[in-house]
């Protein structure tokens, strides 16, 4: 039987929208940030509509193939979003927006995802999944933010001297 999962997640971020979204579209970075991804693979595109690669998803000690896509790639000073059709044991969709608060960016994550029951629900409830999911996606935000504060943190002292 599947089960489908919505997760939405939120963070703020120091630094304007299409920066921080430079930094994050990265597909050879999203390993890097994405806690549990491993990859790319067959990589083809740089974060581009049209992107595809291969990655692996690790979640509670087991491994998924994964294919990912981008969908939607779109950058402004208004607002930033990138969409991930994903498919393989796990099919679904992620979809990024960054959007202006101030001097700061939040960065929304939606997470929307149909998964076969697996071998862990007969170990542990479908809700203890889903707050891991949830902690896994609030984990892969903090990794975000840490990463584009120091790059953009480190563009900013580069400029002032």
């Amino acid at each position: 039987m599947e089960k489908k999962r919505r997760i939405i997640k939120k963070i703020m971020v120091d630094g304007p929208p299409e920066e921080v979204y430079r930094i994050a579209r990265d597909p050879k970075m999203w390993s890097f940030w994405d806690v549990g991804l491993e990859g790319p693979k067959n990589l083809r595109g740089k974060g581009e509509k049209g992107t595809t690669g291969d990655f692996t998803s690790l979640f509670a000690g087991q491994r998924f193939p994964l294919s990912v896509e981008v969908t939607e790639d779109h950058i402004s000073p208004k607002k930033c979003r990138m969409a991930l059709k994903l498919d393989g044991q796990v099919k679904g969709e992620q979809i990024y927006e960054y959007n202006p608060k101030g001097s700061k960016t939040e960065i929304m994550v939606q997470f929307e995802i149909t998964s076969p029951k697996s071998s862990l629900e007969d170990t542990v409830s479908s809700t203890v999944i889903d707050r891991m999911h949830e902690n896994r996606i609030s984990n892969s935000l903090e990794n975000l933010k840490v990463l584009a504060e120091e790059k953009l943190a480190g563009r900013k002292k580069e400029k002032m001297t």
